[in-house]
């Protein structure tokens, strides 16, 4: 299991799974990189469906969740290989023990992604059908 070591707000899954679900693999979707600071968004899928429907899901026909995390300050960024579709990545996240650092990693059969980071944080929650339906 891989938690982001340093996630600045893990309430929304917390509120969603009880705790910060196990982040050792998921399906990556999309790596952004931002024009305004040394930042990197992975927008992913998550694993695993939550044991407990949020409320604003509820009759909805869904069965994945996604949402993107944001890690700032990032340095040493390297992107070797982004061959989409990714059906699962291993992800790791290892704290470096000092000034709140990480080391994250994404790799897969034609993608590797590695850098360090600052903090993160973790957003826009959505869910849908992963038939291609979206809620």
């Amino acid at each position: 299991m891989t938690a982001v070591p340093h996630l600045m707000n893990p309430e929304d899954l917390v509120r969603l799974y009880g705790e910060v679900p196990p982040l050792g693999a998921f399906r990556p979707r999309a790596v952004n990189l931002s024009w305004r600071g040394p930042a990197v968004a992975l927008r992913v899928d998550l694993p695993a469906f939550p044991a407990t429907v949020a409320p604003e899901w509820e009759g909805a026909d869904v069965d994945t969740v996604q949402c993107h995390f944001r890690f700032h300050a990032v340095e040493d960024l390297a992107l070797e290989e982004w061959e989409p579709p990714v059906p699962s990545a291993s992800f790791t996240a290892e704290p470096l023990g000092r000034d709140r650092r990480m080391r994250v990693t994404v790799e897969a059969e034609g993608s590797y992604l590695d850098f360090t980071a600052s903090g993160s944080t973790v957003a826009r929650f959505r869910s849908y059908l992963s038939s291609g339906t979206s809620c």
